[in-house]
């Protein structure tokens, strides 16, 4: 395998295409090549030993993405803690001759939705690398994330928003309606661009009421665009031509599926899955060390761990953390299941006390299939069409 992975980035060239370019090539002794699916592995494995451990705080990264947090009561602590792992970090990539592009770092405090805007003097304090001082910022991006300081998602879905508007009229543009692609070309194109575009982290996050009428607004207009009915078509039955569901259908249903992919997932193989609550019924009894929930200690007295067996209570009582409210949206998929199947029973070690593969992965199938239903149940209870409406959704 080594020799292969040599053979594969050794001896390779690179030239520019373009109208009249000459058909040159220059040799290339780094990096691997753009559009392989096995760069981002190698370059994966090769920077693995980068992600160190940060007392109370976390090293995490997406391919050639790195993000360093900490967690204390104090911003002094707090700058301090990443300054120190950054020193770490840089000092290890640069004995596998891996560097940083330092002015593209960017810093954010951050705090709970209940705590008031810090004194502009001392607090913030902006963070100092090589050098370089670099300010907090109100707002960040990280994988087409925007995060604000106190976690609010009304403007990371306004940027979505904005994004999908400008989506859309390109596509009106290349097709108007009444002249552009038929009903069975539209439809896909809306499902595949313009619905991903507009939704993107609505697995994880919900939007305000506020926010949520301006994307059913956006929402209406792809639905008349996709049916070709009239302005003064009702929106019940603009969706039920167009058959797309409404936004308070489909945003439920993206949790949904992140609940039953986040408890379905093997512990070693998704972080996530691994930080459950010890009374989820899992076939596997690890968990994560506690290093690696440094983020959540300390919590105020309103945040309590959330039981993935009772039903979630009013958000005025009682907060819960992120990933605890995520896997209570399965506990209704679940029924009456005494653990979570796998999404790939391959991930699970060979023991002689677990089921058998087949017994595993098939009711995951059946739960997926279940989950795909629950997006039409909502439609006919939350936006049903009117009476005269014979046709079915």
């Amino acid at each position: 395998m080594v020799s292969w992975i040599g053979s594969f980035l050794s001896q390779r060239t690179c030239g520019l295409l373009f109208q009249g370019s000459p058909k040159t090539f220059s040799p290339v002794q780094v990096g691997t090549p753009q559009g392989s699916p096995i760069s981002h592995l190698l370059f994966i494995i090769y920077v693995a030993s980068l992600h160190i451990q940060i007392p109370r705080g976390l090293s995490r990264s997406y391919v050639d993405d790195f993000a360093l947090s900490a967690a204390s009561t104090s911003y002094r602590t707090n700058i301090r803690t990443p300054q120190r792992a950054f020193g770490q970090i840089r000092a290890w990539a640069s004995a596998r001759e891996v560097g940083f592009s330092v002015p593209k770092t960017e810093l954010i405090h951050w705090r709970t939705p209940l705590q008031r805007d810090p004194p502009a003097s001392p607090a913030p304090l902006p963070i100092c690398l090589d050098g370089q001082v670099f300010p907090p910022l109100p707002f960040v991006r990280w994988l087409g994330y925007w995060f604000t300081p106190n976690l609010a998602w009304s403007a990371p879905f306004s940027k979505r928003l904005g994004l999908a508007q400008g989506a859309f009229a390109k596509v009106k543009r290349l097709s108007p309606p009444g002249s552009g692609l038929s009903l069975h070309l539209a439809h896909p194109l809306v499902i595949s661009l313009l619905l991903p575009t507009l939704l993107y982290g609505a697995d994880l996050t919900v939007p305000s009421r506020g926010m949520l009428t301006k994307m059913d607004v956006y929402w209406c207009q792809v639905q008349r665009w996709v049916s070709n009915c009239f302005r003064s078509t009702q929106i019940p039955l603009l969706a039920a031509e167009a058959c797309i569901p409404p936004l308070s259908a489909i945003i439920p249903h993206k949790r949904h599926m992140a609940a039953l992919r986040l408890v379905c997932a093997a512990p070693m193989v998704n972080p996530a899955a691994s930080r459950l609550c010890p009374t989820f019924p899992s076939l596997l009894m690890y968990r994560a060390p506690d290093s690696y929930r440094g983020l959540c200690t300390r919590l105020p007295p309103n945040v309590m761990p959330l039981s993935w067996k009772t039903s979630r209570p009013h958000s005025k009582v009682r907060s819960h953390l992120p990933v605890d409210e995520l896997a209570n949206l399965a506990r209704p998929i679940l029924g009456a299941l005494s653990f979570a199947p796998r999404a790939k029973a391959e991930h699970l070690p060979e023991a002689p006390s677990l089921p058998p593969h087949d017994t595993i992965t098939n009711p995951y199938r059946a739960l997926k299939g279940r989950t795909r239903l629950l997006p039409l149940e909502q439609w006919r209870r939350l936006a049903p069409p009117r009476p005269y409406y014979t046709f079915p959704l």
